[in-house]
């Protein structure tokens, strides 16, 4: 019976079955957990469980379990990274800051690279078949964490599913590819090679929507050239867009009084900002992205001395659909105020707090660069 029970274990179908189950097991616990704070740790918690089970049953498999769940958390954290960078995905958040992945999602990332050095080893030399898969299950993995609350798809769910189904057909085989040299002790033969087009498509596809937002010239017919507040004429500068990934995130005008130069706009005139929204994005990515460019760009003192008003500002961001319009502004003697589609916000009094909060976007390290010129175009 034990010999029996030994063959059994030392049979791939074994080892298949019982690493597909705890994968799933690692699924379901991580996406259930992920809009459930205190049930944050479950999804790592089942990892634990189901890794030392499989390192227990097949002890030989532990280099290369381990290999593979560092190289998926990497990829995961530039995969999931740029496509929430991209607006493709928009998960749920715990713990670790925009736009790094939530831990869940880091969670069955580890768990898919134990997946594959463990349980996947019939796909091994199967590029094609591990693309398909890929290109069709990738999609479906991502879109059946949205009835748990754990993510929201981009506004055009379609495109979505599309744009990580043609990450995953390159990602997937490249990922089994280096499980298989691992399995094969270093050496790569002929049917695990993986083409150098596919590796320069991963750079290109998965790399470069992580770096920089790309800034284009904004549609400036969406917006008046003037602007009056508070009986303050300002005047549009320029208009800037931003792209996520060949997609049109939000156009950015920006406003002064005439004559404001780029040398003065921080010297307490009035100045506003409009914002004209082409995807959904959650209301909690305007207050994480303008903290993080805020620590870079202010002095430690300067920050913690306008926390209190950048957190309270952060608050009044709510989420955005196609079409929305933000209108931040400044005007001497009234604060910084913001508006929704013509409705206040918020507004934080005080003429000295607007130009630490207006460097997110027209500082020294603002931002976007590239969006920087396009807004400031028609200035000196």
């Amino acid at each position: 019976m034990k010999k029996a029970f030994e063959r059994f274990l030392g049979g791939r179908n074994a080892r298949l079955m019982v690493c597909s189950l705890s994968y799933q097991a690692v699924w379901f616990a991580a996406v259930y957990s992920a809009s459930r704070s205190s049930l944050l740790l479950l999804g790592p918690a089942v990892l634990i469980v189901g890794l030392a089970l499989q390192l227990v049953l097949w002890r030989s498999l532990f280099r290369r379990a381990m290999v593979m769940l560092v190289a998926a958390l990497l990829a995961g954290v530039m995969i999931d990274g740029a496509l929430t960078l991209a607006g493709v995905l928009v998960p749920y958040r715990q713990v670790l800051p925009y736009p790094l992945p939530p831990l869940w999602l880091l969670t069955l990332w580890a768990g898919f690279g134990v997946y594959m050095a463990t349980g996947l080893e019939m796909m091994y030399g199967r590029p094609r078949v591990a693309a398909f898969a890929g290109l069709v299950c990738g999609p479906l993995a991502y879109r059946g964490g949205v009835p748990f609350g754990a993510l929201e798809l981009g506004q055009n769910a379609w495109l979505s599913l599309a744009i990580i189904g043609a990450v995953w057909a390159i990602a997937f085989p490249l990922l089994l590819a280096l499980a298989a040299r691992l399995a094969n002790g270093g050496r790569t033969s002929g049917e695990l090679r993986v083409p150098r087009v596919g590796l320069m498509l991963l750079f290109l596809g998965v790399m470069f929507p992580a770096s920089d937002a790309i800034a284009l010239e904004g549609d400036a017919s969406l917006f008046a050239p003037v602007q009056k507040l508070h009986d303050v004429e300002l005047v549009r500068q320029g208009v800037g867009r931003l792209r996520r990934w060949m997609i049109k995130g939000c156009d950015i005008a920006l406003y002064t009084p005439p004559g404001t130069t780029r040398q003065s706009l921080f010297d307490g005139r009035a100045k506003a900002l409009e914002f004209v929204y082409y995807v959904r994005i959650a209301g909690e990515q305007f207050a994480l992205a303008s903290d993080e460019t805020l620590k870079e760009e202010l002095s430690s003192e300067t920050y913690s001395r306008f926390k209190a008003q950048i957190d309270e500002m952060g608050s009044y961001f709510a989420a955005v659909e196609p079409g929305d319009r933000y209108l931040l502004y400044f005007v001497p003697g009234q604060g910084t105020a913001l508006d929704l589609n013509g409705k206040r916000r918020g507004l934080i009094p005080g003429d000295e707090f607007a130009d630490a909060y207006f460097r997110i976007w027209l500082g020294g390290k603002p931002l976007d660069k590239a969006l920087y010129k396009g807004m400031t175009g028609n200035m000196r």
